[in-house]
């Protein structure tokens, strides 16, 4: 009993020495710069590796460093904090990030960030900007770097038209990558019923690149007593999953130009559902609505175009709230493009014989006054959305009251009409 005693003590001790050295080993941090034993005299220094003025940036490269013989750490987490700012005035922008070639720094070995600062990460409006990047870290071992940014609008706009070259004009809805809904218009040489070319074309899908088809495959469409009929397969997710109801938005507003249908009727593997599209109502045949919207500026590529949003309006809402509510809804989400207009308001309307006389605080003259594409698609933007507006038939811009003589190449000394053919595909 004794002799297996002095062996489980042995053991004991055998294993204790065994272990000591796995967690009392000392480590070596010397090469690794505690903060709190930085002297005064040891700085860093943040600068920019690809200049100090930059136009349509899209990733810049930051260098930190010191002067320090031991590495310093500094947080990736925490480590580089940004501020923008438009004349003075401090710029609301997406999170952004930073890759690091390491988290240490030591003199000679500077550190390398690369950062994504293109207009479409930031997702800030065109315009001229100041970046202060600072660096940050404990003890005073800070910097910063400013430089200067230009994001310039550019991309090609093309007006409507009134013609049509003795071919048939057909009004189709593709969508963005971004899920906005653009009317298309699509000229078209064939003498098949109009229901039948709708029907053909939105299959085919869009011609310009960055347009996407929000439809898949269909069963069948058919016309009976004014009557759209739209049959889908019901496995088909597109018409079941996120943003469905763009599908559904495609149908109703594509065949709602036929002059001989007033309803439209979704059925799906020939059954009747209660609710399709994201959680719309299908259960009973739809009526065309008729729309009040306003046509926002997006831009797909190098090319612009105005997408349609419908606006929801109060029962009994005057034409000047309405006007209002168009005017405030192409403010609010334009910025990107247009961010000059929060400096615009409206000061009246008045509806005199189908002109819809828009009354403004201040001059839209110098807006892109280098750019007349840009200046036709602001306008249009006023013109489509204003003209949507039961009643109105035409638009004429004052500003304090003095009516505008022009604008991009537009001729304002009359009341300004729609171009019928907008959004045009272009081959």
């Amino acid at each position: 009993m004794k002799v297996l005693k002095n062996l489980i003590i042995i053991g004991i001790i055998v294993f204790c020495a065994s272990t000591l050295p796995i967690f009392l080993s000392p480590m070596d941090f010397s090469s690794v710069v505690d903060i709190e034993e930085i002297d005064e005299n040891i700085y860093i220094s943040l600068k920019s590796k690809s200049g100090s003025e930059f136009e349509e940036p899209t990733k810049i490269n930051l260098v930190l460093e010191t002067n320090s013989k031991k590495e310093i750490y500094f947080n990736p987490n925490n480590m580089l904090n940004l501020e923008i700012f438009n004349n003075g005035s401090k710029v609301d922008f997406e999170n952004i990030e930073y890759a690091f070639s390491k988290t240490t720094f030591v003199d000679g070995k500077p550190l390398n960030i690369i950062i994504d600062i293109s207009n479409e990460n930031l997702n800030i409006p065109y315009g001229n900007y100041k970046f202060n990047f600072k660096a940050m870290g404990e003890n005073n071992l800070r910097d910063n770097v400013e430089i200067e940014v230009s994001y310039k609008l550019q991309g090609n706009y093309y007006q409507g038209t009134n013609e049509t070259n003795n071919l048939t004009p057909v009004k189709l809805y593709f969508q963005t990558a971004n899920y906005d809904l653009i009317p298309i218009y699509r000229f078209v040489e064939t003498q098949n019923q109009l229901h039948n070319i709708i029907e053909e074309e939105m299959l085919k899908g869009p011609v310009n690149e960055g347009l996407e088809s929000p439809i898949d495959n269909v069963n069948y469409i058919i016309l009976r007593d004014s009557v759209i009929y739209v049959d889908l397969p019901k496995d088909s997710q597109v018409y079941t999953g996120e943003y469905s109801e763009n599908a559904y938005y495609a149908f109703v507003k594509s065949f709602s130009q036929l002059p001989n249908s007033t309803r439209i009727r979704f059925t799906f593997d020939n059954l009747v559902e209660e609710s399709w599209f994201n959680g719309i109502n299908v259960r009973n045949s739809i009526p065309y609505p008729d729309n009040i919207n306003a046509y926002i500026p997006v831009l797909v590529g190098e090319r612009f175009y105005l997408s349609e949003k419908n606006i929801l309006f109060d029962d009994g809402a005057t034409i000047q709230e309405q006007s209002v509510k168009i005017y405030e809804f192409i403010k609010n989400n334009s910025k990107v493009y247009f961010e000059f207009l929060n400096k615009i308001d409206i000061n009246s309307v008045e509806l005199v014989e189908g002109t819809l006389i828009v009354d403004l605080n201040n001059d839209l003259s110098n807006i892109y006054n280098n750019n007349q594409d840009l200046q036709n698609l602001l306008l249009d933007s006023f013109l489509y959305s204003f003209t949507s507006i039961q009643g109105v038939n035409s638009i004429r811009i004052t500003v304090e009251g003095d009516f505008v003589e022009s604008f991009g190449s537009y001729d304002l000394t009359q009341p300004l009409v729609p171009y019928q053919y907008y959004n045009l595909e272009i081959q």
